[in-house]
């Protein structure tokens, strides 16, 4: 018999007599993997449920390395329960800043379907995903995450810019649009002028009134836009929690003590041989 074949009954028997060995003790595996589901239902009954919730944040001035900067700032505060500076930065309670989890910021390029379907310039949206243990903060938590990164001086310089340009763009097309007006009224209605005296085509008073009245409109949205970070989706408050999971808690309860069991057996059988 050469050496392969010893070697593969050799392994044969000692897989039988494993087998043998664990089957003697069947009674005590099954108790501890009993004792391990049993643990596992606590365990889920014993930990507060998490909540996952996320919104989407366009912004053409922000980058990505920012938004992981501001995720890693938070999240940093959040796990060392840093509850007054977290508070301050997000202007909420600090008894609400303990209810919060995790908080992620990534750059839309980063994330996968669906949430990229959703925007066209992958560049300039971020999603920010929170976990909470109560979702009834998410509306408070939507306005101070938004009020924090507006908070940033870069940004509220440029915001106060482009609302004032907006402002004074707006207020001027207005102000040219009141001319327009009186002059319609002057050619018009008062009859003091003749259109054939006219040095200019007075249609070109209808049709600059339309093209100024369009340029408002466009002025306007800016203006409305004028802030750097802009709301696209808020946080939506779902009613069932992300974890714990029961089905998990039960499979990691089952395996824990199958383990435990089988490790406290050959501990025993080591012990065993050592002494004998």
């Amino acid at each position: 018999m050469d050496v392969s074949s010893r070697d593969e009954i050799d392994l044969q028997e000692l897989a039988v007599r494993i087998i043998r060995y664990f089957k003697g003790h069947l009674a005590f595996i099954l108790f501890f993997c009993a004792a391990g589901i049993a643990l596992g239902v606590t365990s889920y009954k014993l930990l507060p449920n998490i909540y996952e919730s996320q919104m989407v944040v366009y912004s053409d001035l922000l980058t990505k390395t920012y938004g992981d900067r501001i995720g890693l700032t938070l999240n940093k505060l959040v796990k060392e329960e840093n509850l007054s500076q977290l508070s301050a930065k997000l202007g909420i309670p600090a008894e609400h800043a303990a209810i919060i989890n995790s908080i992620e910021v990534e750059c839309v390029t980063d994330v996968k379907m669906p949430q990229r379907e959703k925007v066209e310039k992958d560049e300039s949206y971020f999603i920010i995903t929170v976990q909470v243990k109560d979702p009834s903060i998410l509306p408070e938590l939507q306005d101070g995450l938004l009020g924090y990164i507006r908070s940033n001086e870069l940004v509220k310089v440029i915001t106060k810019q482009r609302e004032e340009l907006g402002i004074a763009v707006v207020n001027k097309i207005d102000k040219e649009l009141r001319l327009i007006d009186s002059l319609k009224q002057m050619l018009f209605q008062s009859g003091q002028f003749k259109t054939e005296k006219l040095m200019f085509d007075p249609a070109k008073l209808f049709t600059g009134g339309v093209e100024l009245t369009k340029l408002r409109w466009e002025a306007q949205q800016a203006l409305e836009l004028a802030s750097s970070i802009n709301l696209v989706e808020g946080f939506t408050a779902f009613q069932k929690p992300k974890s714990p999971k029961l089905s998990v808690m039960i499979v990691l309860g089952f395996f824990l003590g199958m383990f435990g069991a089988v490790g406290l057996l050959t501990l025993r059988h080591l012990i065993k041989m050592a002494l004998s």
